[in-house]
C-alpha cells in the first residue's frame, strides 16, 4: 500500500461516498512549492461568510478557508465586514443588504469590478461569484475567470 493512502487511512480520510479519488493522491503527493494566486470576487449584497442570509457568500467563504489552507495564495474581493481566513480587499465598507443609506446596488459592483480589473495581473485565477461576471472587466490581462 502506498504511503499516501497509509496517511488517508490513519486519519480516516474518505470522500462523501465513502471511496478515495485520484484528488486525494493529487493532494497527499503535491510539491509544497505548488500554489495558486486566486482572487475570489463576492457579492457584495452580503459578507463572507454572511452574517444571515447569503448561499453564494458561505460557499465563498468554504472556498477561500480551504484554498487557504491548501496553500494557494488566496484574496477576497468582498465588503469589509467580511472575515475568511485569507486576505480581503473590501471594497465597500459593509454588506449593501443592511445599508439603509443605498439605493442604488449596482456602483457598489462596478466599484468592485474595477478593484479586481487595477489587480488582475497579480493573479493566476479570477474566480468570480457575481451574476453580473459576464461584464468584462479585464480587457489587458490574459488572467483566466
Amino acid at each position: 500500500m502506498p504511503e499516501s493512502i497509509r496517511r488517508l487511512d490513519a486519519i480516516g480520510a474518505v470522500n462523501d461516498d465513502g471511496h478515495r479519488v485520484l484528488s486525494d493522491e493529487l493532494f497527499l503527493n503535491r510539491p509544497a512549492e505548488i500554489s495558486m494566486r486566486i482572487a475570489q470576487v463576492a457579492p457584495l449584497m452580503e459578507a463572507v461568510p454572511p452574517k444571515l442570509y447569503g448561499g453564494s457568500e458561505r460557499i465563498v467563504a468554504y472556498l477561500c478557508d480551504e484554498l487557504t489552507a491548501l496553500g494557494h495564495n488566496v484574496t477576497l474581493f468582498a465588503t469589509g465586514d467580511s472575515s475568511v481566513e485569507c486576505r480581503v480587499s473590501a471594497v465597500w465598507p459593509c454588506a449593501l443588504r443592511l445599508d439603509t443609506s443605498i439605493s442604488d446596488y449596482l456602483a457598489p459592483h462596478v466599484v468592485l469590478l474595477e478593484a479586481v480589473a487595477r489587480r488582475a495581473e497579480e493573479f493566476d485565477v479570477i474566480h468570480s461569484h457575481l451574476i453580473t461576471s459576464v461584464i468584462r472587466c479585464c480587457d489587458a490581462p490574459a488572467c483566466p475567470s
